[in-house]
């Protein structure tokens, strides 16, 4: 037996023991809230007279498809599905996608060879982010949205030239979770760099016209498919996710509420925790302020990370560094992961399954390089930070319910811990430090990088 396949076995029962055993005692609310989306969405499908509408998405409809597909299965074995077969199921059909998408990264490093130390380091990177990420891995959707990102950048390195793999994966994506729409503009500088590398008659502005409007009637055309049989189930009711995320404050984990917990046990700020919106909220005279500036802080890191892309994407063309396939595909990598971890970090929510969103595609960034080499250990650094803070010390240090009290209808607790400040301070430098180092990857694959031979 090849060694790929000794790790693929153990990687698949490692994950298998994780999905059936070591999360047994960690079911969160979110899944129990995929179940009851699943029954809502099968019975508004088999019976729709009686089905009442109104619940509450707090997704994109793809979700629906996502979830509800393991009940439908289970279905077929017993017309009562409870909640612990419905989540049998749901946890095997998740296991089989993290299998698949292992799959895909084996084809993909045949395909463009590594050194054996290097393809080694890979591997165990992922077991053992996979491993420290437990407690979320498979009770979230995110292991999905990860696996199509990841698939969306590997298929760009064998897209023809008028390729439209990725655009469907990152199609699918939007659908499911909406958070692909962010990488859309940088894919779209990717293949417009690409296609003036491959096309030098043709002028700049009549590239990004043609790029342009190729990805975004494709990307349309698969959303409406995709969109549109749940808009005809569920019509205003679809759309009801948005005003959802629009409404919700500053979660406690995020790095605005980590601002407010170092001026409170610095400065004596008050500060609260509260529920609502499915998250605990942090509370604090500059909540307000702070959920404004978040909005002004996305986007301007947002269009920074496209702005950089673009001169890039420029740079590594004009070099003809884009001729080499595994050089592109670290430095699209690279961007990747680089507004992903923007926008987590500028975002007002920071849950903890965000960081599968990288789960696996941050191991395209490689680790040619000091900078690579400090991503690589800056992102499972913060993971297992990540997972100290949730389920870990959540409980004792960020809400802890001894401490709970009501006040007009609502339920207070006390503002998190110093360790709790502590845990979440750490966590977000090391995501800074993971920033610049991505940041230095990009500048070695764009500008410092020798033209191939």
């Amino acid at each position: 037996m090849s060694k790929n396949r000794i790790f693929v076995l153990v990687y698949a029962l490692t994950h298998l023991a994780m999905a059936f055993a070591l999360e047994r005692s960690l079911h969160s609310g979110d899944v129990q809230l995929y179940y009851r989306f699943a029954l809502d969405t099968w019975q508004s499908i088999t019976n729709f007279s009686a089905f009442s509408g109104g619940f509450a998405i707090e997704y994109p409809p793809l979700t629906a498809f996502f979830v509800t597909l393991p009940l439908a299965v289970a279905k077929v074995f017993g017309s009562q599905v409870e909640f612990s077969v419905w989540h049998l199921f749901f946890k095997s059909f998740y296991w089989l996608i993290d299998l698949s998408v292992m799959l895909v990264l084996l084809k993909y490093l045949a395909q463009n060879p590594l050194k054996k130390t290097d393809r080694w380091l890979c591997f165990a990177s992922l077991y053992l982010v996979s491993l420290v990420l437990t407690p979320v891995y498979f009770d979230r959707l995110d292991v999905l949205l990860g696996a199509l990102i990841f698939v969306a950048l590997v298929s760009t390195s064998s897209a023809s030239k008028n390729g439209v793999w990725p655009w469907f994966w990152l199609s699918v994506g939007v659908c499911f979770k909406l958070i692909p729409v962010l990488l859309g503009p940088l894919f779209l500088i990717y293949f417009i760099a690409q296609r003036q590398v491959q096309s030098n008659d043709l002028t700049l502005g009549r590239t990004v016209v043609a790029e342009t409007v190729r990805a975004g009637a494709f990307c349309v055309a698969v959303c409406v498919a995709l969109v549109l049989p749940f808009l005809l189930l569920w019509g205003a009711d679809l759309f009801a996710f948005l005003g959802y995320h629009s409404e919700r404050g500053l979660q406690v984990e995020s790095a605005y509420s980590n601002l407010i917990l170092l001026l409170h046990h610095l400065a004596g700020l008050p500060a609260t925790v509260s529920f609502n919106y499915g998250s605990f909220n942090i509370n604090a005279p500059l909540d307000e302020a702070l959920l404004k500036l978040s909005s002004v802080l996305l986007l301007t890191v947002l269009f920074g990370c496209y702005g950089y892309a673009g001169l890039a994407f420029y740079r590594a063309g004009q070099a003809g560094k884009l001729d080499d396939r595994r050089n592109a595909i670290e430095l699209l990598a690279a961007l990747v992961c680089l507004l992903l971890l923007g926008a987590i970090l500028t975002a007002k929510v920071f849950s903890p399954q965000y960081m599968l969103w990288l789960f696996p595609c941050y191991v395209l960034v490689g680790n040619r390089g000091r900078a690579a080499t400090l991503f690589q250990v800056m992102l499972p650094l913060a993971c297992a930070l990540t997972t100290l803070i949730y389920p870990l010390t959540y409980g004792s240090d960020f809400v802890k319910d001894s401490l709970a009290w009501r006040q007009n209808g609502q339920t207070f607790w006390p503002a998190p811990t110093v360790l709790a400040t502590v845990l979440l301070t750490l966590r977000n430098l090391v995501l800074v430090i993971a920033v610049v180092a991505l940041l230095g990857v990009v500048r070695r694959h764009a500008w410092q990088a020798e033209r191939p031979s």
